[in-house]
């Protein structure tokens, strides 16, 4: 799902400071359904709110303004059907942002708020970040839809604690779909299914970061999605950006199959956005007109076995990669031996090196363990030692050589929580090299 670390230190930008880079919606200005424009832009084009057709209406959002797509980031009135003709979306005169709809059978028709909002409007603003904002006459902010995200959150975004995103039904359905990740106080971000009781034992992926001084999750201007607290920051994902730009937009969202992903949206020379899939080495996409059907290998297993060398193919570097899957086969050997044998292995896609320093630190680790003299370790912080050992054997049942006693994610959550024991496991390697 999402990917490892670096800290980080964000500033966030509140959306006042941003003035100068977004669109002004005046007291009485409205759009409609059957009138261009159906939408009000930002400053660029990049993103707009208004009617989105969906189906034999029209929903109320914002969007990401795409090729060959656009891409929905926030809907308002998601479970409602969608709305019909002769709709208006207006920032009235005493500054209620309203969406009116007119059916047949109801020529009065029927007025909904946009925003709840306590304090009327004086203006509202629509960023080039996809935020759409509203202020008093004082220029405060009184509403912002970075604040109620749906199943989305744009760079500069945060999910607040206790806060959550749900998926879509499906890619051409924006009301509420099956799964959503929560925000908890504990720290921990955690994906469930929507109907369960969202305990450890329902959760199907999760950062375990327990931290009761979490604050948020944040996705800043470079692409790091981080959870913030009060003492530090625990970095989700770490970017290779080392500096913000207005080419690209940075997008996480909750998609209706439960997986939470990360989006980089590049302008090409023209303007026009790009979004960044990639294949990995010695794989091509399998239609390259519709990327997102994913990648598969660019050579066939027929081809490799009649080759009469290997020179034809060769094993490249990825530097923050990780395989969760079982290998299918682990032996002690060099690097180099290491590489010629995948080589001549028709069924080796990928090799992962453990070096002899990693073996050391389990084994290391292990004996401390077993010799209870966890304790002897200079942590340069006081800990709970029942909690650090607890941690420890939790960790060395996750690297296990053997694939069949390694624990489940939810059984990891289980025995973190306390909700079940942790037994002292076997030594985790025998000291040999893995490929």
């Amino acid at each position: 799902m999402l990917l490892s670390s670096l800290l980080v230190i964000c500033i966030f930008k509140p959306a006042s400071s941003q003035q100068n880079n977004s669109t002004l919606i005046g007291l009485g200005s409205s759009i409609s359904t059957n009138i261009h424009p159906t939408s009000w832009r930002s400053p660029s084009g990049t993103f707009a709110f208004g009617f989105y057709p969906q189906g034999s209406g029209f929903i109320v959002g914002i969007w990401l303004v795409c090729k060959p797509a656009d891409i929905i980031t926030w809907t308002a009135f998601r479970d409602d059907p969608p709305v019909p003709l002769n709709a208006t979306l207006e920032l009235t005169g005493n500054g209620k942002l309203l969406l009116r709809t007119y059916y047949a059978n109801n020529g009065a028709g029927e007025e909904k708020l946009v925003a709840n909002i306590e304090r009327s409007a004086s203006n509202a603003r629509m960023f080039d970040s996809g935020n759409l904002v509203l202020y008093n006459e004082h220029s405060d902010v009184i509403w912002e839809s970075f604040k109620f995200p749906t199943d989305t959150i744009l760079g500069g975004q945060n999910l607040s604690e206790g806060g959550e995103l749900i998926s879509s039904a499906s890619t051409t359905n924006s009301s509420t779909g099956r799964f959503h990740l929560k925000m908890q106080i504990d720290g921990n971000l955690v994906s469930y299914p929507i109907d369960t009781i969202d305990t450890s034992v329902d959760a199907y992926w999760n950062t375990a970061t327990f931290d009761s001084s979490v604050t948020n999750l944040y996705l800043n201007y470079t692409g790091g999605l981080l959870i913030l607290s009060n003492d530090s920051n625990i970095t989700v994902f770490s970017s290779d950006s080392k500096s913000e730009s207005n080419a690209i937009i940075y997008r996480a969202t909750l998609e209706y199959d439960g997986i939470f992903r990360l989006y980089s949206h590049n302008f090409d020379s023209n303007g026009a956005f790009t979004t960044s899939l990639i294949c990995l080495p010695g794989t091509v996409f399998v239609n390259p007109n519709q990327r997102n059907k994913g990648c598969k290998r660019n050579y066939t297993e027929e081809l490799c076995k009649v080759a009469e060398e290997t020179s034809s193919y060769r094993i490249t570097d990825m530097e923050k990669m990780s395989w969760d899957d079982f290998p299918y086969s682990t032996n002690s050997m060099s690097e180099e031996d290491c590489r010629k044998s995948c080589l001549q292995d028709c069924n080796c896609a990928e090799t992962n090196v453990s070096t002899p320093e990693e073996v050391e630190l389990c084994i290391w680790a292990y004996e401390l363990l077993v010799a209870r003299e966890l304790g002897k370790l200079d942590l340069g912080v006081d800990v709970d030692l029942e909690n650090f050992e607890k941690m420890v054997m939790v960790g060395i049942w996750c690297i296990q050589d053997e694939p069949g006693i390694r624990p489940s994610m939810k059984s990891v959550v289980s025995m973190l929580e306390g909700i079940t024991g942790v037994s002292v496991p076997p030594n985790p390697t025998s000291a040999s090299t893995s490929a």
